[in-house]
């Protein structure tokens, strides 16, 4: 099942292409009591700019973004389900030399960063994020939850391709709709 993410992790990118303001793509794929979370956000939906940042105010907006995105607060699941996040691990791309981050967010709140060279991404910057979920209960999943409009205003959708045991089908959120409803 995980190759088969990977694979549909691919055919997203092809899907998708390259990424436009206001919009931004994911995977999700549950494999067991296991679920996987990929997300991948343009800079500007995220901070409103696509370059390192040039002041105290855009870097602590870069700083704040990233924080959001290592938290688990944003996600959510149907409680019976009995889901916990395991580790979230937001990456950015395109925003400078120095601002690369490479945080994971643990249920112990430990924290790991890597420098990192900066990605020629052809003008454009992103965020990208992965997170791992274990259900003690998977069977009762349902629903997920992933609350980033608040947080992002200038996010305007967000296209999440998911994969489960019993349906494959893309999800279509917007800040009005944040939910993504098994099949």
């Amino acid at each position: 099942m995980l190759a088969l993410a990977a694979t549909a992790e691919a055919q997203i990118e092809r899907q998708h292409g390259a990424h436009v303001h206001g919009e931004a793509t994911g995977f999700m794929a549950v494999d067991g009591q296991r679920l996987q979370v990929q997300l991948s956000l343009p800079g500007h939906n995220l901070v409103g700019f696509e370059h390192p940042p040039r002041n105290e105010r855009q870097q602590q907006a870069f700083d704040q973004a990233i924080a959001v995105l290592n938290s688990d607060d944003w996600l959510r699941f149907t409680p019976a389900a009995r889901c916990v996040v395991t580790s979230v691990t937001a990456t950015s791309q395109g925003f400078g030399v120095d601002d690369h981050t490479d945080s994971e967010h643990t249920h112990d709140h430990d924290h790991h960063d890597h420098d990192q060279s900066d990605h020629d991404h052809g003008g454009h910057a992103q965020v990208d994020v992965s997170g791992q979920v274990e259900c003690a209960r998977p069977e009762l999943l349902t629903w997920a939850e992933l609350r980033l409009f608040a947080a992002f205003p200038n996010n305007a959708q967000l296209t999440v391709d998911v994969l489960t045991d019993q349906a494959a089908f893309q999800a279509r959120l917007t800040p009005n709709i944040q939910r993504i409803d098994w099949p």
